[in-house]
């Protein structure tokens, strides 16, 4: 029997229907066009998505047969079929760089983080004001944008679908948006800029703390959410000499980026780009676990050799962590009960954010 090609697999892989639910891992590519889909039963990228440039934040439909994906370069929203992998539909956002989107748990309106205006140069003025744009779903269209007093970074559904929580890397605060209002709820101010953040929720599955990584400061910030304020700030250990250097330099203020809580809720999770690895911390004491190193990129002599890792998710279950590599273009595959690496996966430039979905059979 002749054997088929790849290109007749990965057809196959993506057209054929889903008769039982699916787990995938999207993998943004932010210098590339491509976002890649991995397969967390083989490690394997299974299929490829064209035609979205600097791709930067994703959400998805409840029954995970739509992927919301941002880009920062055209301003765009793109609604892509996870199982094709076509672009459904777009639309375009407020202009000014669009970051991380949240869905409202009833699945009805997206939120998406956006930094902020451009000057005559095209440089962003994060600082200056940003935006958070409100769409609705249906329809596919901007129905209101709600104006912030910095550039925004990343917007989020709380644990229990009440609220939207939205950070500042420019403005330097975390913000609580009422969805069915569309109304700021409150505003706590930072020293720092706010950049990712992980949920730990009380017994009654609302939520008890965010922790929020920091710009300049290696380490994140504990918050309160019922009296939104920081209870303790964590310095991470070392190493912590690592370094990104060309295109990526920019990241070095940036020094912890990416955080997740294991779906057991006993550890949290925390990406470091100058220790170049992530940081496990038990929960609820917050004491030091595991430390799983990244890949260093050998183009660059230390310290400039950090692999930049930036972003983090687990598979359904919490049997494997996802960190991607951007600055040697990978994904690190981390089996979560021996903090191992299990396999390293080639993808497309620039990998900063990984997404976990189920993909509900019909």
């Amino acid at each position: 029997m002749r054997s088929l090609s790849k290109a007749a697999v990965l057809f196959l892989l993506v057209t054929t229907p889903m008769f039982g639910d699916t787990a995938r891992i999207f993998v943004l590519n932010n210098h590339g066009t491509t976002v890649d889909v991995i397969d967390p039963a083989t490690n394997k990228v299974v299929q490829s998505i064209p035609d979205i440039p600097h791709s930067h934040g994703i959400t998805f439909s409840s029954d995970g047969h739509h992927a919301y994906i941002t880009s920062e370069t055209v301003d765009t929203l793109f609604d892509v079929d996870t199982v094709t992998g076509k672009i459904l539909r777009q639309v375009t956002l407020s202009p000014g760089s669009a970051n991380l989107p949240a869905i409202t748990q009833d699945g009805k309106k997206i939120y998406v983080c956006v930094n902020g205006s451009r000057d005559d140069s095209g440089n962003m003025m994060s600082a200056k004001g940003g935006f958070v744009d409100v769409l609705d779903v249906a329809r596919f269209e901007k129905i209101t944008t709600i104006p912030m007093k910095g550039g925004m970074h990343d917007c989020y559904t709380n644990p229990d679908g009440k609220f939207i929580i939205a950070t500042s890397l420019g403005g330097q605060f975390v913000s609580l948006i009422d969805p069915k209002t569309d109304k700021l709820l409150w505003i706590m101010d930072f020293d720092k800029g706010v950049t990712t953040s992980a949920f730990e929720l009380n017994p009654d599955g609302s939520t008890h703390r965010i922790f929020s990584g920091l710009a300049d400061f290696h380490g994140f910030a504990v918050i309160d959410f019922a009296t939104h304020k920081e209870i303790d700030r964590i310095t991470l250990p070392e190493p912590n000499d690592f370094r990104v250097t060309g295109d990526l330099i920019r990241r070095n203020r940036q020094p912890t980026h990416g955080a997740g809580i294991s779906p057991d809720k006993k550890t949290l999770w925390f990406v470091s780009r100058t220790s170049n690895g992530t940081f496990v911390y038990s929960l609820p004491d917050l004491k030091v676990m595991h430390f799983i190193p990244a890949p260093t990129n050998p183009v660059h002599p230390h310290p400039d050799d950090s692999g930049d890792p930036g972003w983090i998710c687990f598979s359904p279950g919490g049997k494997t962590a996802y960190v991607p590599n951007a600055a040697v273009d990978s994904v690190s595959a981390i089996d979560m009960k021996t903090y191992k690496v299990v396999a390293t996966i080639p993808v497309g430039r620039q990998p900063d954010h990984v997404e976990t979905v189920i993909i509900r059979g019909k």
